[in-house]
Parts: structure tokens; C-alpha cells; sequence
């Protein structure tokens, strides 16, 4: 019985002993930026390379985890912006565009009487090597519209390191499962007691539990990485109507 205690508190001790990971969201610990703006393309960057072991700090470019997101602002003719705004959201829910998850999709119709332009928002989620053709979808011309489609006004692209943010939450996970098998062979003992067994139990559950909820966010962290997030704005090209100024009143 002193035996299974003293195996139990090493065990607890070595738990206790790991470092805390800290939920993912938006922004990841140990994660560096990378900001890009003004490219002359948007396509989408090659899936980077599978994770090798390293021995130096600094992970090798060649093996970086990135996780990219573009932001494209486009100015067209006012009665333009609801017609492309619903070709781009239904090309991406009626999976014309393979892979693409509608992550967020807007629009004010406007009030012409009163000035207001209409302005419509969309973001979306694409695997790599459907950016190209999201884009391109989003900018051909509309019918009764110029030739060269809408007139883009700012793009920009941002790569997030993630290779210390998911380097983390594997050392994490080897930790905890080492933790759960050791407490699973304590459980598997003969000579423990019924007490010493709901006990054992109990923290299997707990460390279950933990286990989980890192490889939900592990799941997240590699769904950032795997895929590209797309943010585009439609506005409606500033006229006289529509500017907010002395002169036009």
C-alpha cells in the first residue's frame, strides 16, 4: 500500500511539474507575424513542409508551421456591390469553390435618398491552392460592368509562425498521456485498495479530460495552418451623392 502511495504522489508530482498550456484562439503563444502588405498576387502559398525534428531553437524556414490570411478591399459601381457580394458568398456555400468554409458574410444595402453607400463584407476560410480561384471569382467582371471588373484598393497578407505554438501543445500532450498511461498501470495493481482505486480513477478522468481539450486546440492550430483566411470588403465608389463633405451638401 506505501508502495502504490509513494507511485501515486511521483506521479501527481510529475504532473504538476509540466508546464501549463495555455487555449489558442485567435492568437497563439510563441507565435511571430509576418506582415506583407501590397503584394502584386494573392495566390496561395504552397502547403508548408511536414515538422522534423530539431535540435536548434529556432525552427528551420524550410519546416515553419505559417498561417496565412489575406485582406482585399475592392470599389465598384454602387449597384454592383449586392449582385458580387451574393456571387462570392453562393460560390463558396454551394461548393463551387472546393473546400471553402464561409466564415463571416455582411452587407448594409444602403439608402440612396440619404447619401448612404452600400457596403457588404465577407470573409472565408480556403485550403491553399483554392485562393487563387476564390479571387478570381470575386473579381470577374459583372454583367453591364468595364472589362477589367472592380477596382482594387488595398491587399495585404500576413503570415503567423505557429511552429513553437504547436511544437508546445505535442510536448504538452506527451506529458499528459505519459501521465494517463502510468496512472492506467497503478489502476491495473492487485493489491490497490478500493479507495485507492476511485482515486486513481478520478484523476484519469481529469487528465482525460485535458488531454481533449489540447487536441481540440491542436486541431485549431493545424486548421490555421492548413488553410488560408480570406477577408474582402466591397464598397461602392465614392461620388458626389455619396461624399460627406460641404461640397456635396
Amino acid at each position: 500500500m506505501k508502495n502504490l502511495i509513494a507511485v501515486f504522489a511521483l506521479s501527481a508530482l510529475a504532473l504538476t511539474s509540466c508546464d501549463k498550456f495555455h487555449k489558442q484562439d485567435s492568437a497563439a503563444p510563441n507565435a511571430e507575424k509576418v506582415s506583407v502588405t501590397g503584394r502584386a498576387t494573392m495566390a496561395g502559398a504552397p502547403p508548408p513542409a511536414p515538422m522534423q525534428a530539431q535540435d536548434a531553437q529556432k525552427p528551420d524556414a524550410s519546416v515553419a508551421k505559417l498561417a496565412y490570411s489575406h485582406r482585399l478591399a475592392i470599389e465598384m459601381a454602387a449597384d454592383k456591390v449586392s449582385p458580387r457580394f451574393q456571387k462570392t458568398r453562393d460560390a463558396c456555400l454551394s461548393g463551387q469553390l472546393q473546400g471553402c468554409t464561409l466564415v463571416h458574410a455582411t452587407i448594409q444595402i444602403g439608402n440612396p435618398q440619404t447619401g448612404q453607400p452600400p457596403y457588404a463584407d465577407i470573409q472565408v476560410r480556403l485550403p491553399h491552392d483554392k485562393v487563387k480561384a476564390f479571387e478570381e471569382t470575386l473579381l470577374t467582371p459583372l454583367a453591364g460592368e468595364d472589362k477589367e471588373g472592380p477596382n482594387v484598393r488595398e491587399r495585404s497578407t500576413d503570415a503567423e509562425d505557429l511552429t513553437y505554438a504547436l511544437q508546445d501543445v505535442e510536448r504538452r500532450l506527451a506529458q499528459l498521456k505519459d501521465y494517463r498511461d502510468r496512472l492506467e498501470i497503478l489502476a491495473k495493481r492487485g493489491d490497490a485498495k478500493t479507495q485507492d482505486l476511485i482515486a486513481i480513477e478520478e484523476k484519469i478522468s481529469e487528465v482525460q479530460s485535458e488531454i481533449e481539450q489540447i487536441q481540440a486546440a491542436q486541431r485549431g492550430l493545424n486548421l490555421r495552418v492548413d488553410t488560408e483566411l480570406y477577408s474582402v470588403s466591397l464598397s461602392a465608389v465614392p461620388t458626389l451623392a455619396t461624399a460627406r463633405s460641404p461640397l456635396a451638401e
